[in-house]
Parts: structure tokens; sequence; C-alpha cells
């Protein structure tokens, strides 16, 4: 089961925390990372396989744990906000095959605002949060037009 939730925790952090993901990998930690969370819900797990629970019902709640203090997702939330408030950029690094990595940049570079708001599930929805990355992008976009055309 161990095995498996670190598999599931791996595709999970492809999909919601590249830039976290490319971090550990630059660090060689990935492997110590996913090690480490796995052991930190060891009671949860030992707990869960006690009660006899199926193993779907397990894994999802394995999952949850694992994955409560990486919520909301600030990747998740720039693709949205991207997608929808920049379409031509977006489709312009999907067809270039480097949304992963721009998005990623933009996390790097929008972490201050969502640390400053303490982005949470609570307030992933307020508007001002929500302008305040908007011009962030924007800034970002900006910027690299420049770096572009120099």
């Amino acid at each position: 089961m161990r095995r498996k939730l670190s598999i599931r925790l791996h595709a999970w952090l492809i999909q919601h925390c590249p830039q976290l993901l490319m971090e550990l990998q630059h660090q060689f930690m990935v492997s110590d990372y996913l090690s480490n969370k796995i052991k930190s819900i060891g009671e949860l797990l030992n707990a869960l396989l006690e009660t006899g629970h199926p193993d779907y019902i397990i894994e999802e709640e394995c999952m949850d744990a694992l994955t409560s203090d990486l919520l909301p997702s600030r990747y998740d939330y720039l693709y949205e906000l991207v997608e929808e408030e920049f379409p031509v950029e977006f489709e312009q690094w999907k067809r270039n095959g480097i949304i992963v990595y721009e998005l990623s940049n933009l996390v790097n570079e929008c972490n201050p605002v969502f640390d400053l708001f303490a982005f949470s599930q609570d307030n992933q929805d307020d508007r001002e949060l929500y302008y305040t990355i908007t011009g962030s992008v924007s800034a970002y976009l900006e910027q690299s037009a420049e770096t572009e055309m120099a």
C-alpha cells in the first residue's frame, strides 16, 4: 500500500505541483520527500488497514492527508487564471509545450502575493487576491515580452 501511495502522490505532484517536483528533482530529493510524506501518515494508514476498509477508501483518505498541506494548489490556481485572463498566452504556451515551465515560473513569481494573502482554501475565491495575482501575471508577461525583444 505504501508503494501505491508513493506512486499516486508522485503523479499528483506532477499534475498539481510540478514546480515543487522540479525543485525536489534539482536537489535530488524526490525519493526522500515521497518517503517522508508516506511516513508522516503511518499511523493513519495502519489504523485504516486495521479497519478492513476497501483499498480505494484507504487510498483516498491517505491521499487527502498527504496533500492537505499542498492545497489549494497555487499551480492549479494560476492555470485557471491564465487560461481565463490571458487566453492567447495560455494557448501559445500549450502549443509550444512550455505551459508547465511558464506556470511553474509564475508560481515562483507570485509566491510573495500568495503568502501575503495567506492563500488557503478559505480565501482562494477572494477577488482582491485574484486581481493582485492577475496584475503579477500581467507584469510577468510584460517582462517576458521585453526580454524577448532585447
